[in-house]
């Protein structure tokens, strides 16, 4: 999966979800609890479609207490996670 594709799946992602809290906040409903499943929803299918195609895991590094780790936080602090994740590819893979 090229970066561009990832990172429009990324913002659709993002998106939806704040049009979810827009929609929430303007039915003055908007409670933490009702964006909890949808915030975590939106990372696991982040998680499979995007994290699983960027990512190569060296044997080395591939224990399962770094992949945990790495896929708990990518689902948990995906509107944080995924742009840092995106500029060190891109670091990486274009300089």
């Amino acid at each position: 999966m090229k970066i561009r594709e990832a990172f429009f799946i990324y913002l659709a992602a993002l998106s939806t979800e704040v049009g979810l809290i827009f929609i929430l906040f303007k039915i003055n409903t908007i409670d933490a609890g009702v964006m909890f499943w949808p915030h975590i929803i939106f990372g696991c299918i982040l998680n499979r479609l995007v994290l699983r195609n960027l990512i190569s895991w060296h044997p080395v590094n591939a224990t399962i207490h770094n992949m945990v780790w790495t896929k708990i936080k990518a689902i948990i602090f995906w509107p944080l996670s995924y742009p840092i994740l995106f500029a060190k590819l891109i670091i990486v893979r274009e300089l």
